[in-house]
């Protein structure tokens, strides 16, 4: 009687913290494809050469990152180089005027260049 009872105990545990990360990862999922719209994400925290930063934004990044991190090697390196220089162009670095475009083609021959 008392095995019974604590096998259904496990069971019920595991089943109950399988359904919590099911109805976050729906959540996530719809927040992330912005058919939910959760106000306080889209405070602005602070403002990085003239684009602000919310929460939101950070939470995104924060999710790419850890979607990168699940791809096999060669392709985890290729997404990670591109997520890099979508960052860089996003943030074209004005205050060094137009070095940053000198600095994006730096990185891209530099990319090209390591594969071989």
């Amino acid at each position: 009687m008392i095995n019974l009872l604590l096998e259904n105990t496990i069971f019920f545990n595991y089943y109950r913290g399988m359904v919590v990360k099911i109805i976050l990862g729906i959540v996530a999922f719809l927040w992330v494809f912005g058919f939910v719209q959760i106000p306080l994400l889209n405070m602005t925290l602070f403002s990085l050469f003239g684009h602000p930063v919310t929460l939101r934004s950070l939470l995104l990044i924060g999710f790419i990152g850890y979607l990168i991190n699940f791809l096999p090697g060669i392709l985890q390196k290729i997404a990670m180089i591109l997520f890099v220089l979508w960052i860089l162009s996003q943030f074209v670095f004005p205050m060094f005027g137009s070095l940053g475009q000198l600095f994006l083609i730096i990185i891209i021959i530099a990319v090209v260049f390591s594969f071989f």
